[in-house]
């Protein structure tokens, strides 16, 4: 109860603000309309953006704010990606989803800190202390309201200086740490001379009266909690009205004035009752209840106590019912994108038949044409073009039989090469069971996987069909099955998501040896950390993006560039590629990225996006 005239200070940011306010209906649907007519990138997602703020509902909202990031996360604004993920974390604090909402609310924070938006970063700053307040995390609260306040003495933002010392003042009281916020408050309202805002005034007196009230300074927390009231009653806010009139009865009752005390919290509570103002009439009312009891009022508190499990079960069924709600709403928001989903494919199907008519039709014509001028011709080549074709079919019989000699030569080569890459792996295993010196054994055991990688390779050419090009989707998706099969212990789960493509089997021999280096590495430093990796191989914008990333404990990348062999031959092989290598290593794990530029693909599947593959 009490938390509430705290909170309502915060909302007075613009950045952090809370709640999605209903928007008038017309508005909704002059946005959804827009989406219709196809619009730019940029148009579409401030559309998307506005419809996650202005949306009555908060699954609709969250859907359209969502939408907002993926657009401006492909056009990398990363500006826009911070505030799109601003909604998104509103959207899913109202849907109750705290977690979600916090992940989404510190990643806009990075955002902002990263572009050196002070204003922005001092806003959402003030969001997290103000949520964490709500969830009773103090002690981080308070962290993230020192950081706020510091941002805005730097900005010399007065307003919001004061702001933020109410809300600090309430977070420390909240803690019991009475007398810091005794001072905060007293900061607040010095600063408020200058500013002159009557809610700021309202709020850190009535703030300060509780705290004082809590450490038994009665006559000074009464006159506080007073001129608190007459201000809110100026700034009409009634349900903070109630709070501080039901805690000046309190006091009363303590200073030994029981019906004076009585009468006013009595007031407060009917004040309530005639607001409908739910909690507060449940809070009321139990405390009523318990002084009218103490006082022998049996049948007054008899009434009281039937009024708070009344309005008790109430508000639980309110919340029942809220998410009952909530359970309705997100199916029909599923079954809602599935409609439009299949509505879609059935356009984009419509689509490619109809072109494909057109590309039918226009070859047929063409070819019509041809056969028209063929026919002129026909009689006084007809002798030419059998000669021709005579001579053709005899040479092709000669290059025929050329290229089906080469390619059992390839065939040939490669196996032998696979066969002797397999022995070579073959003595390496035996050596690693043999040999009794931990660390030369996964040296060896090391060696034997790069072999085998070098190895699956020759046997993916070995296959007629592949002689000259390698599926890397499917090489690469034998590679992590033999490694996780390898490291059967060490790795809980691998997943691939690679594009299907294939490429030339001299690049494709340094990708397999960089993934397996990057594993080896993972497994090597996961001090019994039991890994899921992910290895990724997709392509974009004329260029290529690998990347190896594991939830292992990381590793220090300046004394792993210095001493070890795996990944100074990952540097190699990267350079041998001409990609931008990357590796960054936490204590949330490690992730390999290369970026390659200007590589040699041959051919891909007409499906650019793959769902990631989990080895078992």
């Amino acid at each position: 109860m009490l938390l509430q005239c705290s909170l309502i200070l915060s909302f007075l940011y613009s950045f952090s603000v809370q709640v999605v306010i209903a928007q008038r209906q017309d508005l909704v649907d002059s946005l959804l309309h827009l989406t219709t007519t196809n619009p730019g990138d940029s148009l579409a997602f401030e559309i998307h953006r506005k419809l996650g703020y202005y949306h009555p509902d908060p699954l609709e909202a969250l859907a359209h704010s969502q939408k907002a990031l993926e657009l401006a996360t492909l056009s990398e604004n990363r500006l826009n990606m911070a505030r799109a993920l601003e909604r998104i974390g509103t959207a899913q604090e109202v849907l109750g989803n705290k977690t979600e909402s916090y992940q989404a609310t510190y990643e806009a924070l990075a955002i902002y800190d990263s572009l050196g938006l002070k204003n922005r970063e001092a806003g959402m700053t003030l969001q997290i202390a103000s949520k964490l307040t709500g969830d009773k995390r103090y002690d981080e609260a308070i962290t993230y309201f020192k950081k706020s306040l510091k941002l805005f003495i730097e900005m010399e933002d007065r307003s919001n200086q004061a702001i933020t010392l109410v809300n600090f003042g309430e977070a420390l009281r909240l803690a019991n740490r009475l007398d810091g916020a005794i001072s905060k408050f007293n900061q607040a309202l010095e600063i408020n001379k200058t500013v002159n805002n009557l809610t700021i005034q309202a709020y850190a007196l009535g703030n300060m009266g509780m705290a004082n009230h809590a450490l038994g300074k009665l006559q000074k927390a009464k006159k506080e909690l007073k001129s608190s009231v007459d201000l809110l009653k100026e700034l009409a806010d009634p349900v903070s009205v109630v709070i501080y009139e039901a805690e000046i009865g309190q006091i009363d009752l303590k200073m030994g004035q029981k019906q004076a005390g009585l009468r006013r919290i009595e007031a407060a509570f009917d004040s309530a009752k005639r607001r409908h103002i739910k909690q507060q009439i449940r809070d009321l009312s139990s405390v009523l209840a318990r002084i009218c009891a103490k006082n022998g009022q049996y049948d007054k508190a008899y009434f009281y106590q039937n009024e708070f499990q009344a309005y008790h079960d109430s508000l639980v069924n309110e919340e029942i019912i809220r998410k009952t709600e909530q359970i309705k709403s997100q199916y029909a928001l599923d079954k809602k994108n599935n409609e439009i989903d299949n509505l879609k494919l059935k356009n984009e199907l419509a689509a490619i038949n109809l072109k494909r008519k057109e590309a039918q039709l226009t070859f047929n014509l063409i070819l019509l044409l041809l056969l028209v001028v063929l026919t002129v011709l026909i009689y006084q080549a007809y002798r030419n073009k059998k000669r021709r074709a005579l001579d053709l079919f005899k040479k092709n019989q000669i290059i025929a039989k050329q290229s089906e000699e080469r390619s059992l030569l390839h065939q040939e080569m490669h196996h032998r090469v696979k066969n002797n890459l397999q022995l070579i792996a073959s003595i390496m295993g035996l050596q690693v069971q043999s040999t009794k010196d931990g660390q030369v054994s996964s040296e060896i055991a090391s060696n034997k996987l790069r072999v085998e990688a070098m190895t699956l390779i020759h046997q993916h050419l070995y296959i007629p069909e592949q002689l000259t090009q390698l599926d890397i989707k499917d090489y690469i998706e034998r590679l992590g099955n033999n490694l996780k099969a390898t490291y059967r212990e060490e790795i809980n789960q691998l997943k691939v998501n690679v594009t299907k493509m294939r490429v030339m089997p001299d690049e494709s021999i340094p990708i397999g040896l960089i993934i397996n280096e990057s594993v080896c590495n993972s497994v090597k430093y996961c001090q019994g950390t039991l890994l899921d990796i992910q290895i990724e191989f997709v392509s974009g914008e004329g260029q290529y993006l690998l990347s190896i990333s594991d939830n292992g404990p990381g590793f220090s990348t300046a004394h792993e560039g210095e001493t070890g062999f795996g990944t100074k031959l990952i540097t190699i092989l990267s350079r041998q590629l001409g990609a931008t290598l990357d590796i960054a290593s936490s204590t949330l794990g490690t992730i390999v990225t290369l970026v390659i530029p200007g590589f040699r693909e041959i051919s891909r599947s007409a499906t650019q996006v793959h769902p990631s593959k989990v080895l078992s």
